[in-house]
């Protein structure tokens, strides 16, 4: 009797670590990759979302082998599963960063997406094995209820997603973290293996047996239906407002997980105690959190705060329905299957179908009809209310009924109003927008371009580019600097093209452009490009890989403006994007970095990386605009109209050891958001 306690006890162990590790594993990977592939593709928000989709892809292929592997007799799911582990780790390569190059001639959805097929696909799918058929070993050895090791797997997945930019990115490089994760997946293997043993050795229990806890009621099509719907939707919710989190903020790991979390978490708590679930106060309190949103704008941190409630509590809808209509464990493998194939679902909706058909994001707005139809439909059906009273709860369901749907109605008008043009694809939503005096180029709720009507003001530069700017003045010293001497400008990202309004006649002006639809919209609804008194032509591409190819370039100023949003391409901000912009600057030449944001303070990093290659970087502020000039000596202070830069603040940037060196196998924007926070930068 002894001996078989130790067995059980010895079983359910290496179950639970099994699992454990396999999920944390996972979902380590995933925001490691996402930061190795953010650098081939432009640092924009969408590269996450692709991930995502692909990891989904992962998850349901490997349900998918689960439900096959759980279908045969069970020595010979053991022996097969022993042999797939052992495959996979013999032939386990995630390479280096250096690695993950993009294929330029692709799309770059397919180009991504084939990259991560080739590197990750098979660990991916066997990782994505290890929670069902652990799971189902555990149940067919009739160990107890498998259903809590799901909560379990998600406490694996939360801890690696939290202990990224909290542990991993500070302490390790890319490079080390992906060895690290190579070694962890041998350790997984070797625990899967042994579980897989402790599963061949016991074989006195049928395979696919229930253990009576549940009851053996088989799936009907509408329960398939519910779980494929819901676990759609919680997709939805998490890749439309990761999308915008990412977008007016940065595409980094640190921002890409905090969504995750939240719909982690509401499957941890769901799968772990489903009385914890109250249907009513998250169906009625959740549009709420969707109106606090549009109100609480003004504070970043606050409307960030929002945001994450509400999808928490959408998908507490979502995980909590999926729960109550949970099958018996018999049926686990086919229940694993029908969330998982929900979640590709999704995640194609949103990342290839959803920027076909629409020209903005109007999925983001569509969110809380859905999320209120799900409340009549519990109200009708079950009775569901908030509100003890009856005719209260009425009133209050109207009540936010007629308030989303005023405040949607408004929001959607005003992004389509006066709008002449808007388009979107992989690198976002732009829109070029009529006013009165003016028409501006903007990607989301951020203005990257501004041309006044009229003869007399069209080739005037505007906004961050306007007159007495850190660019205006950098522009005028280097004229007054070589007089009379034609000058060389680079430019990674157009934008609408403001910067060409500088250009005099026997200047040259190279715009370097990641997205060619920005192209065709500065040239068919702006006039910069074509005014310009300078040649003008423009590189399609990403600048630093153009740059990197273009061996005779020297420029008497190279602008690196190529944010999209408040969204910040970290690898053009690292010791060796710097380096290889001074190698295409002129000695007495100037890099000029636009680093205007509403949250980040980035001038640290780059005086960081200054000091260590022996340059000087200077800040150039206004209220409105913020620019970094590179340079190898101090910059100069001509005589310049002073009336023009009186707003006009020039001073050297300091360095901060706390944000670190960012070179291209680190960086930390983590550290430099609490350091912005600490030395109350806005």
């Amino acid at each position: 009797m002894q001996s078989d306690n130790s067995s059980v006890t010895l079983s359910r162990l290496c179950y639970g670590v099994t699992i454990f590790l396999g999920a944390f594993l996972m979902f380590q990977i995933q925001p490691l990759v996402g930061k190795v592939v953010t650098a081939q593709f432009g640092g924009v928000a969408a590269i996450w979302c692709v991930c995502l989709m692909f990891f989904q892809v992962a998850l349901l292929t490997g349900y998918l082998l689960t439900f096959a592997i759980t279908k045969l007799p069970v020595k010979t799911q053991c022996v097969i599963y022993c042999l797939l582990m052992v495959a996979s780790v013999l032939s386990l390569n995630v390479p280096p960063a250096s690695a993950w190059a993009a294929n330029a001639g692709m799309h770059p959805v397919q180009s991504l997406l084939a990259l991560l097929t080739v590197h990750l696909a098979v660990p991916c799918t066997l990782l994505a094995t290890i929670s069902g058929l652990m799971q189902s070993f555990y149940e067919q050895q009739k160990l107890g209820d498998p259903y809590p090791l799901y909560g379990l797997s998600n406490i694996g997945s939360m801890a690696a997603l939290l202990l990224y930019p909290l542990v991993v990115e500070p302490l390790f490089g890319v490079d080390k973290a992906l060895s690290y994760w190579n070694s962890g997946y041998v350790m997984l293997a070797c625990s899967a293996v042994l579980s897989t043993y402790l599963m061949f050795r016991n074989t006195s229990a049928p395979a696919n047996t229930s253990d009576g806890l549940e009851d053996e009621r088989q799936p009907a099509p509408i329960d398939y239906v519910w779980w494929v719907g819901l676990s759609a939707l919680a997709t939805v919710i998490l890749i439309v407002y990761t999308t915008y989190l990412t977008q007016d903020i940065a595409p980094v790991p640190f921002l890409w997980i905090l969504p995750l979390c939240v719909y982690l978490l509401a499957f941890i708590i769901c799968f772990g105690n489903k009385d914890s679930y109250h249907r009513s106060f998250y169906l009625y309190v959740g549009p709420v959190f969707w109106l606090l949103d549009w109100f609480s704008r003004s504070n970043k941190f606050l409307n960030v705060l929002c945001v994450l409630s509400m999808i928490f509590c959408f998908c507490m809808v979502c995980c909590g329905e999926i729960v109550r209509r949970k099958p018996s464990p018999r049926h686990l493998a086919a229940f694993y299957l029908a969330i998982a194939f929900g979640g590709v679902l999704g995640g194609v909706s949103i990342n290839l179908l959803a920027p076909m058909v629409l020209d903005f994001y109007a999925e983001k707005y569509a969110l809380p009809f859905v999320m209120l139809g799900l409340c009549y439909y519990a109200n009708a059906r079950d009775g569901v209310r908030l509100l003890p009273n009856k005719r209260m709860n009425t009133l209050y369901v109207c009540a936010l009924t007629y308030s989303v749907m005023l405040l949607d109605g408004y929001l959607v008008y005003s992004l389509t109003n006066n709008v002449i043009a808007r388009l979107r694809n992989f690198y976002g939503c732009i829109s070029v927008i009529e006013l009165t005096d003016s028409k501006v180029l903007a990607n989301g709720t951020i203005v990257h371009g501004q041309q006044f009507y009229g003869e007399s003001r069209r080739r005037e530069p505007t906004q961050y580019f306007a007159y007495g700017t850190g660019l205006s003045y950098v522009d005028e010293m280097l004229r007054l600097n070589t007089p009379g001497q034609p000058m060389r400008y680079a430019i990674v990202g157009l934008g609408a093209g403001t910067i060409a309004a500088y250009g005099q006649r026997g200047d040259t002006i190279r715009y370097y452009e990641i997205d060619p639809k920005v192209e065709q919209v500065a040239r068919r609804y702006f006039t910069f490009l074509s005014d310009s008194r300078a040649a003008v032509d423009v590189v399609i591409g990403d600048g630093r890989k153009a740059l990197e190819a273009e061996k005779n370039g020297k420029y008497d100023l190279l602008v690196i403006d190529a944010f999209n949003g408040d969204a910040v391409p970290v690898h053009l901000l690292t010791r060796e994007a710097v380096s290889l912009y001074m190698e295409h600057v002129k000695p007495d030449g100037v890099c000029l970095l636009h680093i205007s944001n509403r949250y980040l303070d980035l001038a640290p990093p780059i005086a960081n990386i200054a000091k260590s290659l022996g340059l000087v970087a200077t800040s150039l502020d206004t209220d409105k605009s913020r620019y970094v000039a590179v340079t190898r000596q101090p910059l100069k202070r001509l005589p310049v109209d002073a009336s023009r830069y009186v707003r006009l603040r020039i001073e050297p940037c300091a360095d901060q050891q706390d944000v670190g060196l960012w070179t291209d196998d680190y960086s930390n924007m983590f550290a430099a958001l609490v350091s912005s926070l600490r030395h109350g930068f806005h």
